[in-house]
């Protein structure tokens, strides 16, 4: 259920004193800011409802990160023009893990903390996004002005360290 032994003793003392206003803020002020739009004690609440198993609780240094699961190894892009194939570009190893967003049990989430996150700065910055192999600098001629195509595949098997992928 992934919930913490802090939350779970907080619900647990809740459910103890009834379920009362005053019990809500208790539970709101002992779990902190993460709880200070209300969904995840709610959540929390419903979980630990009496007769309910909130199983094993997690460490609370594991933080609740979304990760992106079934990526490929690196992304590579074609760009054909004329019928033909004129630029191509592979991206950088996608980052293992990659974070989706912030860790939602550190507190409040706003703006400013997904803009400052190094884990998260790859959804917003386009030169984190290409550290993180989610974003391909593709070398086009400057003459250039348009493509009949772009086509962006992922691989799941990269080439072998120090040899250059396929073209």
């Amino acid at each position: 259920m992934l919930l913490t032994q802090q939350e779970i003793d907080a619900a647990r003392e809740f459910w103890a004193a009834g379920g009362t206003d005053d019990a809500w803020q208790a539970l709101l002020a002992r779990c902190g800011p993460a709880y200070t739009d209300r969904n995840r004690a709610q959540w929390l609440v419903r979980q630990t409802a009496p007769g309910a198993d909130p199983g094993p609780a997690r460490e609370p240094s594991n933080p609740l990160r979304l990760t992106a699961g079934g990526l490929p190894a690196r992304w590579l892009a074609v760009a054909f023009a004329d019928g033909r194939k004129v630029a191509h570009a592979w991206s950088e190893p996608v980052r293992q893990p990659l974070v989706l967003g912030p860790d939602v049990a550190s507190g409040a989430i706003g703006p400013s903390q997904i803009l400052t996150d190094p884990e998260t700065a790859w959804l917003t910055n386009y030169e984190a996004a290409v550290q993180a192999g989610m974003a391909i600098e593709l070398p086009l001629d400057t003459a250039r002005t348009s493509l009949d195509m772009l086509l962006v595949v992922g691989v799941r098997d990269p080439a072998p360290v120090g040899v250059p992928p396929r073209t």
